[in-house]
């Protein structure tokens, strides 16, 4: 969930300033009542309503999937996710699961519908291919 703009959180409490009630400002901005009071106490405790930062480290093991999922997809196209989890865990110091994989894919926009073994198979044996 990304946290609401600073634009929005100054106006905000600009309006709080100015007079307006927490309820007021609340509708007037489609913001709940909860919010509205917690970047006051924010404000009021910090001086400032920025948002906190995430909790925890970035994920390394992403940023470095992410930079090479497409070249080990283009490699081994026929492959499976977990056959390319473990293709990708032969090769780097991280691990990662066919789930990872998967979410990496999703993120470099790789969308690729294979053909089912049977039609594979079939398609072979139409060429002269398979028995």
């Amino acid at each position: 969930m990304q946290a609401y703009a600073m634009d929005l959180r100054d106006r905000v409490l600009a309006a709080l300033d100015a007079g307006m009630t927490y309820d007021q400002a609340s509708a007037t901005f489609q913001v709940s009542r909860a919010t509205v009071g917690r970047w006051r106490k924010r404000q009021r405790a910090t001086g400032s309503c920025a948002p906190l930062p995430n909790p925890g480290r970035p994920a390394q093991v992403a940023r470095a999937l992410d930079a090479g999922i497409v070249a080990l997809v283009s490699a081994h196209p026929d492959a499976t996710l977990r056959e390319h989890a473990a293709c990708w865990n032969a090769s780097n110091a991280t691990s990662v699961s066919p789930s990872s994989v998967s979410r990496a894919l999703r993120r470099a926009n790789w969308t690729r519908k294979k053909e089912p073994d049977r039609q594979r198979a079939r398609r072979g044996r139409a060429r002269g291919l398979a028995g």
